[in-house]
């Protein structure tokens, strides 16, 4: 297969966990393709193992004492960058595009309509769990960040 694979990379729990799979699945024959986003490529670290690869901006948050700061956020956003990165890209051949909570990869998959799988545990958030300190806005941004 020809997989897209998707990694947030603002912190290095999804990278960690994205280098085995990566690895696996290429171990397993598959052509993939990994794009990194929401660090600048001067502050990535220890990703060789997934070259070759591609960095975009994304979508990141801005947090302030542990929280997210939605003000910040909206004001730091690139937006027309990001929906530029996702019309532009070159999705054809993909089977499957697999986003570990990336946004990027996961409106690739939304805009081009191909199969996607996302990984991590954010996408619990959009099933009735407890939540602490969820409110509207922390929910519609959970739901909408990386579909």
């Amino acid at each position: 297969m020809n997989i897209l694979y998707g990694i947030q990379a603002t912190g290095n729990g999804h990278i960690t966990r994205s280098k085995i799979l990566v690895n696996q699945l290429r171990d397993s024959g598959h052509n993939v393709q990994v794009i990194l986003s929401g660090r600048k490529p001067e502050h990535l670290w220890d990703v060789e193992e997934l070259m070759p690869y591609e960095v975009f901006s994304g979508l990141t948050y801005t947090q302030y004492q542990g929280k997210v700061h939605y003000w910040q956020t909206v004001r730091n956003l690139r937006l027309i960058k990001f929906i530029s990165d996702i019309a532009n890209y070159k999705a054809a051949g993909i089977d499957l595009v697999i986003t570990d909570f990336d946004p990027v990869s996961a409106y690739i998959a939304k805009l081009k309509k191909l199969p996607s799988i996302g990984i991590g545990h954010q996408y619990a958030f959009n099933f009735a769990i407890p939540k602490a300190g969820a409110n509207l806005i922390s929910n519609l941004i959970m739901k909408i960040f990386a579909p």
